[in-house]
């Protein structure tokens, strides 16, 4: 990948001293969408550049969580690994009035696809991440501190410093995904706030769960030791301390399920028979 960085603002220069750039794909705005789209469109080898006004990626966050869906997508691109240090599962988010009142409680307790259905997130690192990865693609530029000021047609796109031909356009902040990143009106407003109610059936239930956590936390001190050089390490002991506080506050299936993620970034299956 090339960058070019705050590229002279050249606005009035000629248009036959204008140096052209030809390529498939011109995306607009370098923003968590239109970085992976690149980062799609590169490993197909389709030739990019994302055309940024900016001279560099916004350094503050504009979202706070991301889904199981999104996390699949950044797998999809091999860049699950690189993000999950910037991540934290199960992120419950509850909603207050002024006076104080929860009037909504978002409180993810699966991961049956492989990821948890809620994850808090730092975007700007997130946004990095996405950027850095286009470093593995020769054919996807990113031009900083240009901006679009006409297209020609449908076939040309004329920008400060730069004009690009032959490339289809894609706007990227105009086909956000809401499936991409969860923001806090989205939440609200665009999903079903409908809550979801574990309980325990009986005590024996209460009990066999109690028993999987005590067994899953000796499973993931067992894999914590024979991965001590695992750079996944921190983050499961992180995990653990989580997972136990949940069990100790007779939060047994949240428990069970952090310290199965614990278990899984450490490369080990969960333990979920019962009669072991």
């Amino acid at each position: 990948m090339s960058a070019f960085v705050n590229a002279a603002n050249t606005a009035n220069t000629a248009a036959d001293t204008t140096p052209d750039i030809t390529t498939d794909v011109a995306i607009v705005g370098a923003g968590p969408v239109g970085l992976m789209i690149a980062n799609i469109l590169g490993l197909q080898g389709v030739r990019v550049t994302i055309v940024e006004k900016l001279d560099q990626l916004i350094d503050y966050p504009r979202a706070i969580g991301l889904d199981d869906e999104a996390l699949r997508v950044f797998q999809a691109v091999g860049l699950a690994d690189a993000l999950l240090p910037h991540t934290t599962p199960d992120h419950w988010m509850r909603f207050l009035t002024s006076e104080g009142h929860c009037f909504a409680s978002i409180e993810p307790r699966t991961d049956e696809f492989g990821w948890s259905r809620r994850n808090a997130f730092i975007q700007p690192l997130a946004d990095r991440v996405l950027f850095e990865g286009l470093e593995r693609f020769a054919h996807v530029d990113v031009c900083f501190g240009h901006g679009v000021e006409a297209l020609a047609g449908r076939a040309a796109l004329r920008g400060r410093g730069h004009q690009q031909r032959d490339a289809r356009v894609l706007a990227a902040p105009a086909i956000w995904l809401t499936v991409f990143f969860i923001v806090p009106l989205f939440v609200v407003f665009g999903i079903s706030l409908a809550m979801v109610g574990v309980g325990h059936s009986d005590a024996e239930a209460a009990i066999t769960r109690s028993e999987r956590c005590s067994r899953l936390s000796r499973q993931l001190d067992e894999a914590i030791e024979n991965h001590a050089q695992a750079v996944q390490v921190a983050q499961a002991k992180t995990l653990q301390k989580k997972a136990t506080r949940y069990c100790a506050d007779h939060k047994q299936a949240q428990g069970i399920r952090t310290f199965a993620n614990a278990l899984k970034l450490l490369g080990v299956t969960p333990d979920d028979d019962p009669s072991q």
